[in-house]
């Protein structure tokens, strides 16, 4: 990939990051400044945000790659869904590598998670609402616990920016 902007040389640590992507205020901003950053975070060249629409139960899906965030199309997820069963908070960050496929539960997840090419999947919240995920595309390496951690902080941002733009617009 050739990025211009490195994470680990522009920024000392995730926790500077994480920073800047909190003082994004809009969710168009996100979708914009901060996707890229997410992106540049971890390595990788793709990512979507599935983001529940307030209006009806269907998800808006926004792809991140080669630069450019795309409003991809309006999603229905199954609430039997493997993926929004296990997301019961905002902790429940879900990492391809670390399921155990002769789990119930597990190979159905691990079987969506292949559909989609994710690597893991954050929850988005706002307080106790669940309001939509985040899937980070193929990931080679494993995730370490900065990475993680900042993971879970840009999905919170995400939450709290898309619950301010029920009562904005």
């Amino acid at each position: 990939s050739d990025r211009i902007f490195n994470p680990r040389i522009e920024y000392k640590s995730y926790e500077s990051l994480a920073d800047h992507v909190i003082g994004i205020r809009t969710l168009e901003n996100f979708l914009e400044e901060g996707f890229e950053y997410l992106l540049n975070m971890l390595g990788v060249d793709e990512a979507e945000i599935y983001l529940l629409n307030k209006n009806t139960e269907e998800f808006i899906s926004y792809r991140r790659s080669d630069g450019k965030t795309v409003m991809n199309e309006i999603i229905q997820v199954d609430s039997d869904s493997a993926i929004v069963k296990v997301m019961s908070s905002p902790d429940d960050l879900i990492i391809r590598k670390r399921i155990n496929p002769l789990l119930g539960i597990d190979a159905s997840l691990l079987e969506e998670m292949k559909k989609m090419k994710a690597s893991a999947i954050a929850p988005i919240y706002f307080q106790k609402i669940f309001l939509g995920f985040i899937v980070i595309k193929e990931y080679t390496r494993n995730y370490s616990f900065d990475e993680i951690t900042s993971l879970k902080l840009i999905a919170a941002k995400i939450g709290s920016l898309h619950a301010n733009s029920f009562f904005i617009k």
